[in-house]
């Protein structure tokens, strides 16, 4: 009963919210303009500023003022926003993000970057979000595009792309310091400094550590998957030669402690699995620079160099991983009509690995490379009216040695209020080296299971080097609308024709020296599929103090075996995206410095989960100028609910409610 009745004052209080006057006036309010909104500059789409209304991609932006109010503490919860991503926490520390299906624990076919550092990672094909994090102050915009982008960045980039775009350091500069404490998030603590050396040098340096409860099983017990995070890092911005060349150099390093309560196949029948407890140590860095230089023409030259590790140390794999990456783009028009993109980059990753009975490789260490190019022309066919974009990727890799990446793309801005866009691209996600080499023990199986008198064995995942590409044409139409100043509508739907999927085909089982049955998968590309969908949002400015969004996302995955495969998972993969996905946020500037933020979040079913709803709300109020004292509670309509299946291991984990106080202080 208790439950009952908060979760009612809770609804009731979001419904007050909807439906406070529109007289009802604040000081100062930051909420964002459609207008602003609407001219909101990005560059994921073509590699330079463009404002997003004319880009001719399905994109959204989360912009500060979103993330600031979200109440959100990372970075994989703030994607929740974004209508077209499938969002799930699968347990205390790992989250599942993918674009257009395919949802998994490390989703492959969406590539992640941290300005312009990809966080993709090289090893297993997809994000270790757990250690990707910032202060979120220092977070500019998160601008992500759902759809192809590999003309542009490359293989990975099948079904979107996302772009974390942080804070020059002039725009940081003061003190900042947070601190926060709740009964999920255990303890957060933030600290910025920013400073100026001469007249065109800022920096800023910063510090945060969080601290994280176990999530609970189904049956509330705890999931023993606690974890604690330290990061911290600076950026220099400089400007020479009279503004005319930009040097940025930042780098960020972290250690974090992991708990991991997990099953681990087990021969002895009929005992399967055998719970096990393990202390992962986690930790890593990286370090950029990149030089921009304009010239009087109006072209740019861009030179950028990453170098970035991280080591990871749990109970399947230790492995320590190094990316150096170096990038070249040049900027140019040629006459009125061609504005130009080129570009070369050059990439080397460094495996250091240490195998277990678990996940095994042939090898400690390995080195892999990849040398591209691309070039993309966006021609005014008529001016300020009409675009055609033309582009394409080449890259050479050691696993699938050349690939091209080609996309056309049209736009058509009848007003400067609407923007009519449609899109044609082929993209390919290349094979990881564990796909070219490991072996991998899943689960074990009893006596009798293959046949009568057969003795208890397990099932191996084994990688092969004839592995190929994943092959995506992509067909994408899409509308932008300003029917008046305060409403803003995008739509965009799109088609899939993917080749060449993934499969695990079964082998003959063999017998290992114990005696015991082996029942070998290994992979192929044997299944094709397609996908289809709509993605649409809804950015409505009620006042000037109240601001409502909303999105909604269809998606129809079909994925079917090529004739002769024997890989069962089609259906767990179509189950794994939910179909529907709906969600409705509110921000309000109330009188005294308040503001009310409130979302809620629908989710179909995905694969062994039911639809859940999820309501967030968070109360801030600036006492005094600089100090910000807010409460948030998330999850608020149930105890836990579940939001994916199991990962690799792993038991089902329920995500829990949340509540959560920060006091934040600039100075």
């Amino acid at each position: 009963m208790r439950n009952i009745l908060f979760s009612t004052s809770l609804a009731a209080g979001m419904l007050l919210a909807l439906a406070t006057p529109a007289t009802v006036r604040a000081q100062d309010s930051a909420i964002s303009s459609i207008e602003e909104l609407m001219g909101q500059k990005v560059t994921l789409v073509s590699r330079k500023e463009e404002r997003a209304v004319e880009a001719a991609s399905s994109i959204y932006v989360i912009t500060q003022e979103d993330i600031r109010r979200s109440g959100m503490t990372n970075i994989p919860e703030l994607l929740r926003m974004v209508p077209g991503l499938h969002v799930a926490r699968a347990d205390s520390k790992g989250w599942v993000v993918s674009a257009r299906g395919f949802s998994d624990q490390f989703s492959n076919k969406l590539l992640v970057m941290i300005d312009g550092r990809t966080v993709y990672n090289p090893l297993f094909s997809g994000v270790y979000w757990d250690t990707q994090d910032y202060p979120l102050e220092d977070i500019e915009r998160i601008e992500v595009v759902r759809g192809p982008g590999g003309t542009l960045w490359g293989a990975n980039a099948v079904n979107g792309v996302i772009n974390i775009v942080t804070k020059k350091a002039e725009f940081t500069q003061g003190n900042y310091a947070s601190v926060g404490f709740g009964n999920e998030l255990r303890g957060l603590a933030e600290a910025r400094h920013g400073g100026k050396i001469g007249e065109n040098t800022y920096y800023r340096v910063y510090a945060k550590h969080q601290d994280n409860d176990d999530s609970s099983l189904m049956n509330g017990d705890d999931a023993g998957d606690a974890w604690r995070m330290s990061h911290s890092g600076f950026r220099i911005d400089t400007q020479a030669h009279n503004g005319a060349t930009r040097i940025t150099t930042q780098g960020d390093a972290y250690y974090g402690r992991e708990d991991w309560d997990y099953l681990e196949p087990n021969i002895a029948s009929p005992i399967l699995v055998r719970p096990a407890q393990f202390k992962e140590d986690d930790m890593g860095g990286n370090f950029l620079t990149r030089v921009e230089h304009t010239n009087e023409d109006g072209s740019i030259h861009t030179l950028q160099a990453y170098l970035d590790n991280y080591y990871r140390d749990n109970f399947s794999l230790e492995q320590s991983v190094t990316t150096a990456d170096l990038d070249y783009q040049y900027q140019f028009d040629v006459g009125k009509r061609h504005q130009v993109v080129v570009g070369a980059g050059y990439r080397s990753t460094f495996f250091d690995l240490e195998s277990t009975p678990l996940i095994n490789y042939p090898f400690t260490r390995a080195n892999e490379q990849t040398v591209s190019a691309f070039a993309q022309d966006k021609i005014a066919l008529v001016p300020d009216s009409v675009f055609l974009t033309l582009g394409s990727k080449f890259e050479n890799n050691d696993h699938t040695h050349f690939e091209m990446q080609p996309s056309a793309r049209i736009s058509w801005l009848p007003t400067s209020k609407q923007t009519l866009w449609a899109a044609v691209s082929r993209v390919v996600r290349t094979p990881s080296i564990s796909e070219d080499s490991f072996l991998g023990t899943e689960r074990a199986f009893p006596g009798n299971f293959l046949f009568p008198g057969a003795p208890a064995g397990y099932i191996t995942f084994n990688g092969s080097p004839q592995t190929q590409s994943e092959e995506l044409v992509a067909y994408e139409l899409g509308y932008r609308v300003q029917p008046t100043d305060t409403v803003a509508v995008d739509t965009s739907v799109f088609y899939n024709d993917y080749a060449k999927l993934t499969t695990f085909e079964r082998g003959l089982p063999t017998i290992d020296r114990l005696g015991r049955f082996v029942l070998p998968y290994t992979i192929d590309n044997n299944a094709d599929g397609k996908g289809y969908g709509v993605e649409s949002s809804v950015n409505w400015e009620v006042t000037p103090d109240w601001n409502l969004s909303a999105g909604y996302s269809l998606l129809v995955l079909d994925i079917e075996n090529d004739p002769g495969s024997t890989d069962p998972r089609n259906v767990l993969t179509e189950q794994k995206s939910p179909r529907h996905q709906f969600n409705i946020r509110s921000k309000l500037d109330l009188p005294h410095n308040v503001k009310l933020d409130n979302a809620a979040y629908w989710v179909d079913d995905v694969l062994n989960t039911d639809a859940y709803i999820r309501f967030d709300t968070r109360l801030a109020w600036e006492a005094t100028e600089g100090v910000e004292l807010s409460l948030t509670g998330q999850n608020l309509f149930d105890n836990h609910h579940p939001e994916f299946d199991s990962v690799l291991y792993g038991q089902p984990t329920q995500v829990d409610r949340s509540i959560f106080g920060q006091v934040k202080l600039r100075f």
